[in-house]
C-alpha cells in the first residue's frame, strides 16, 4: 500500500474517531444522552491494549500514534476524575433575613444542569439554595449592602463542569423571600430551568441562556422580562385577566401564544391596558420554540 493511501486511511480513521467522541461528549453535556461517559471509559479502556497489539502485529504506525493520543486523553480523564469530580452530595446555602431591606438585586450564574426558582415558605431568610453537586467547591454566595438594597451573587466557582462525564447533573433548588422586591439576572447554559414567580415580587427578570429548556410561571405583579437565548424551548404561563405584552424578535423561532392577539411583532392578552400595570416580556431568541398560555386559576 502506498504512503499516500496509508495517510488517507489514517486521516479518515482519526477524523471519524474525533467526530464520534466529540458528538458523544456534546450530547452528554447537553443532557441528551443519559449515561455515564466516564463509567464507559473505565469499563472499556482495556480495548486500547488490544488495538496496540494489532498495531504492533501489522506494523501500523499511524494506529500506534492514534493510540498514544488516546492514552494521553485517558490520562486527562483520570486527572479530571481525581481532582475535579467528587461524589454527588447535597447541602444548603442560605442568606438570613434583615429588617429594613426593600430590594435585592440577585445575579445567578448557573452553568448547566437543573435550576428551579420559587418562593420561600419561611420569613427567616432572603434566599435558600438546596444544592446537589459533584464539585468539591461550594457555589459562591456573596452579599453586599447599599442602603435599603442588597446585591446578591450566587455562582458556580468554576466555568468547567465535568460531572456529566459520570452521568451526574448539577441541581439547584433556589427559593427567595416573599417579603422583598427582587431584580433577578440569570445566566445559564445547557439546562432545564423552572422559574415559578408566584408569591414573589419580581420587578425585573433578565435571562441569558444557551441551549436550554425554560419555563416561567408569572404572578399578578408588574414584571419586566428580557430573554436572550440560543436554540431553546421557552414556555410562559400568565395569570388570568392580568395585562401581558410579549415582543418576540422571532428569527427562526416558532411562536405559539394561546389567547393573545398579535399586532406586528407584539402579542397582547385581553387584560392588557397601556395605562395599567402589566407584565412586559421581550424575547430575542435564535431557532427556538416559544409558547405561552393564560392560566385558568
Amino acid at each position: 500500500m502506498s504512503l499516500g493511501k496509508k495517510g488517507g486511511i489514517a486521516s479518515i480513521f482519526v477524523g471519524t474517531i474525533l467526530v464520534i467522541v466529540g458528538v458523544v461528549l456534546l450530547l452528554g453535556a447537553l443532557g441528551i444522552l443519559r449515561f455515564s461517559v466516564w463509567q464507559a471509559i473505565k469499563t472499556y479502556w482495556t480495548i486500547v491494549f488490544v488495538l496496540i497489539g494489532i498495531a504492533i502485529i501489522f506494523k501500523i504506525r499511524w494506529l500506534g500514534i492514534v493510540l498514544v493520543v488516546i492514552g494521553i486523553l485517558l490520562i486527562g480523564f483520570f486527572v479530571v476524575e481525581k481532582f475535579q469530580i467528587g461524589k454527588s452530595r447535597e447541602f444548603v446555602q442560605s442568606v438570613p433575613f434583615e429588617a429594613g431591606v426593600k430590594v435585592i438585586e440577585a445575579e445567578i450564574l448557573f452553568g448547566g444542569g437543573e435550576l428551579n426558582v420559587s418562593a420561600l415558605g419561611s420569613d427567616d431568610f432572603f434566599a435558600v439554595n438546596k444544592i446537589r453537586t459533584s464539585e468539591s467547591a461550594e457555589p459562591k454566595l456573596e452579599l453586599s449592602k447599599s442602603g435599603e438594597t442588597r446585591k446578591l451573587e450566587i455562582s458556580r466557582r468554576s466555568d468547567l463542569n465535568f460531572s456529566y462525564l459520570r452521568g451526574l447533573r448539577e441541581k439547584w433548588d433556589l427559593k427567595f423571600s416573599r417579603d422583598v422586591v427582587f431584580s433577578l439576572s440569570m445566566n445559564y447554559g445547557a439546562s432545564d430551568v423552572n422559574v415559578d414567580l408566584r408569591n414573589l415580587k419580581v420587578k425585573e427578570l433578565e435571562i441569558t441562556a444557551g441551549v436550554s429548556s425554560t419555563e416561567i410561571v408569572f404572578d399578578e405583579f408588574p414584571t419586566k422580562v428580557k430573554i436572550l437565548a440560543g436554540a431553546s424551548d421557552i414556555r410562559l404561563k400568565f395569570p388570568k385577566e392580568y395585562g401581558v405584552s410579549v415582543k418576540v424578535n422571532e428569527g427562526a423561532s416558532s411562536v405559539n401564544l394561546n389567547g393573545f392577539r398579535k399586532d406586528g411583532d407584539k402579542y397582547f392578552s385581553d387584560g392588557f391596558d397601556v395605562d395599567s400595570e402589566n407584565i412586559v416580556v421581550v424575547i430575542d431568541a435564535g431557532a427556538s420554540r416559544i409558547s405561552g398560555k393564560i392560566l385558568r386559576d
